[in-house]
């Protein structure tokens, strides 16, 4: 997550909505689960985490698919 987290703070052009609000879940959880706050091995918390993983690193590709 760290190398995702570099690698968009370098990139210098605007973030579409779901890379910004997809990063910030990531972040969320990430930060809850170290907190105790939620249980992040439960099955709908892992799902979030690899959905918002793929939406915040692999974005631009998902977009490219669709066009």
């Amino acid at each position: 997550m760290g190398i995702l987290l570099v690698r968009r703070a370098i990139i210098i052009t605007t973030q579409s909505t779901v890379v910004i609000v997809s990063g910030c879940a990531l972040a969320a959880v990430a930060i809850a689960g170290d907190r105790g706050f939620v249980n992040i091995n439960r099955i709908e918390w892992i799902a979030l985490v690899v959905i918002a993983f793929v939406c915040y690193g692999l974005w631009e590709r998902i977009e490219k698919l669709w066009n």
